[in-house]
Order: structure tokens, then C-alpha cells, then sequence
């Protein structure tokens, strides 16, 4: 019975709050880029407004990719810091200095090559998003800058010259993001 009441509670407290919430203002917004599923990227950015026209946000990426027989799979990191020139944080022209992380496995069965790959990226970006809708709840968010990029091999299985690290990107290149989601 106290689990029923417990639950019940809840329920009702957040429903109020939802209810209220609706019309106050935007402070967090919850994002992801739909087109990076077709390169097997799958990427969620969360990002928090900080004051009157400043965010930071914490992005989450999964990347699982084959090529030439050898695949590469992991999780990455990118912490970002947004300053909004025009109207107020999270809705407008932005400007915002990033760093990425990502750790990938390696393996490639035809060489009996296995190892893990740390990708560091170093960059900015300059983008607007929108906060769109009767209650500003969509968010729509584009932008394009550059990034310098590095990665350290550590090779577990066979050796560094099994693995063709040609296709990978070292050295600057340009940076582009899309996303949409939802505004709270």
C-alpha cells in the first residue's frame, strides 16, 4: 500500500510540474543528429543554459563502422561551451570552443590485427539554433567550424603495420553538426 501511495505521489507531483513547467522558461534541451545513424554514428547532446547568454553542453556518441575488414567501434566524449551573441542562451547565433574524445576498438580478422585507438579533437564552431513551436519545445541546431585532430594507436595484436591508419584524419578539417530535439 505504501508502494501504491508512493507512486501515486509521484505521479501527480510531476504531472503538475509538467503542466507548469510548459510555459516557463527553456533552461535544458535534449538533442540528436538523425543523419549520423546512416554512417553508424549514434550521437545524444544534452545542454544546460549556464546564464543569460551562455550553455554548456555534454554530448555522447556510440560509432560502429567496417571498412576494408577492419571495424572500428566505440564511445566518445564532447564537452562544449557556447556563447550566444543574438537573444538569449540556447536560442540564437552562437559561438563555441569544443573538445572531443573518442575511444575505439580495432580489429581486423584477415591481418590478426586487435588494438584500441584514442582520437583527440580541438576545435570551434560558430552556429545558430532555433527554439521553435507555440511553446518554443523543438529545438533545431546547425552550425560549421574547424578542428584540429591527433590519435595515439596502441596495437594488442599484430603490429602497427597491419593496420592501414592512412584513412584517418590527423591535422585540421573542417567541423559540421546537426541536430534536433526537444527544449525544457
Amino acid at each position: 500500500m505504501k508502494k501504491v501511495l508512493t507512486s501515486f505521489f509521484l505521479i501527480a507531483v510531476f504531472g503538475m510540474t509538467s503542466v507548469s513547467a510548459q510555459d516557463a522558461e527553456k533552461k535544458n534541451t535534449l538533442k540528436a543528429n538523425p543523419m549520423g545513424l546512416i554512417i553508424g554514428l549514434g550521437k545524444i547532446n544534452y545542454e544546460r543554459k549556464l546564464g543569460d547568454a551562455s550553455s554548456a553542453q555534454l554530448g555522447v556518441s556510440y560509432f560502429s563502422y567496417s571498412s576494408d575488414g577492419t571495424s572500428f567501434s566505440g564511445l566518445g566524449l564532447l564537452p562544449e561551451y557556447r556563447f550566444y551573441v543574438t537573444k538569449e542562451a540556447l536560442d540564437g547565433f552562437y559561438l563555441a570552443p569544443f573538445m572531443k574524445y573518442n575511444n575505439f576498438t580495432l580489429k581486423n580478422d584477415e591481418e590478426d590485427f586487435k588494438g584500441s585507438l584514442n582520437a583527440y579533437r580541438f576545435g570551434a564552431k560558430a552556429g545558430f539554433q532555433w527554439l521553435m513551436g507555440k511553446r518554443k519545445s523543438f529545438v533545431m541546431d546547425l552550425a560549421f567550424g574547424g578542428k584540429y585532430s591527433d590519435f595515439n594507436l596502441k596495437v594488442k595484436e599484430g603490429s602497427e603495420d597491419d593496420f592501414d591508419n592512412e584513412n584517418l584524419f590527423q591535422g585540421f578539417s573542417p567541423e559540421l553538426h546537426f541536430a534536433i530535439g526537444y527544449a525544457f
